[in-house]
């Protein structure tokens, strides 16, 4: 029974540490952000980002503009997530890949009933890995 209760114990921390972790696909990436805003983690939102701005940056300048990036997002967003009531549920549609393009057709369910679709864009970063482009 201890050996049961540890198995799921760990199982559901490995989810919720990697349910906001970086994507193979765009899909994958896509999913991601939104999950990431549905649990209103925007660090982890961030991290799905594509940023040239931080190329230069000590770790410490990355970790902190890392910071004031999610505080700016989490008071932009807070306000129109609440009026929202939350996102109950979202599908993740069609993908289009064109090179290091792509977009990723998002049909988002708020908790007050409203539903709306939107085209998500993502571009290959210089990994190799699927990123939301980030425009200051």
């Amino acid at each position: 029974m201890k050996k049961l209760l540890s198995i799921s114990v760990f199982s559901f921390m490995a989810f919720f540490m990697f349910s906001c972790g970086g994507g193979s696909t765009p899909k994958a990436v896509a999913e991601q952000a939104v999950k990431c805003i549905q649990s209103q983690d925007y660090k982890g939102y961030i991290d799905l980002t594509n940023r040239n701005d931080i190329e230069n940056m000590t770790s410490e300048e990355k970790e902190k503009s890392k910071e004031q990036l999610a505080l700016l997002l989490e008071d932009k967003g807070k306000k129109e997530y609440d009026r929202k009531q939350g996102i109950k549920d979202y599908e993740i549609n069609d993908e289009t890949i064109d090179g290091d393009k792509a977009t990723v057709k998002v049909k988002i369910i708020y908790g007050n009933g409203e539903e709306k679709e939107e085209t998500m864009s993502l571009v290959k970063n210089k990994d190799g890995k699927w990123r939301i482009p980030l425009n200051k």
